[in-house]
């Protein structure tokens, strides 16, 4: 809550910057991360200048056009969670973590060829079919019991090619 957030975010945005010719104007956190900054005395202070900062929290809306006003940083809040091999509920964004990154394309998505497509396209025993969007789907006629086997798969791998020029914080210690 004392922290200084908004020069935080300045010298992690110069870093990037300055590393790799590429400023981010975009970033995400979790909702818990984003109420430090609702609660930060040093933005309330600059937001509420004539009440000497006597205002409790500040809106969602009024911080998100503070923050593009200050810093041009689009600042989203991510809180959807996925279950983990354990079974527990996980944030894809962690409290505590802040990620800024450049606006564009941060990465690709890549299909391989799948077994299927590869050792079973060209002979008799399947009919392979490719999706545009490179997914394998076979059919294989049974004849007893008659019936069809439908099996679809796809290989693809995701890149990051602007890995680069992203930056995560830990602002548990900022």
């Amino acid at each position: 809550e004392n922290a200084d957030p908004i020069e935080d975010l300045r010298t992690w945005m110069d870093l990037a910057e300055a590393d790799t010719g590429i400023r981010p104007t975009r970033g995400v956190c979790s909702r818990q991360t984003w109420g430090y900054l609702r609660n930060n005395k040093k933005i309330i202070k600059s937001l509420f200048v004539l009440s000497n900062g006597q205002v409790g929290a500040i809106s969602d809306a009024r911080l998100t056009q503070y923050l593009m006003d200050e810093l041009g940083l689009e600042l989203l809040i991510y809180s959807k969670q996925y279950k983990n091999d354990a079974g527990a509920a996980t944030k894809f964004v962690p409290d505590d973590t802040v990620s800024l990154f450049p606006v564009g394309q941060l990465g690709k998505t890549w299909f391989g060829t799948t077994p299927e497509e590869s050792d079973l396209m060209g002979g008799k025993v399947a009919n392979v079919a490719i999706t545009d969007l490179g997914v394998a789907v076979t059919t294989i006629e049974k004849a007893d019991p008659v019936n069809v086997e439908t099996k679809v798969t796809m290989i693809c791998l995701p890149s990051f090619e602007a890995a680069d020029s992203v930056i995560i914080a830990d602002v548990s210690a900022a």
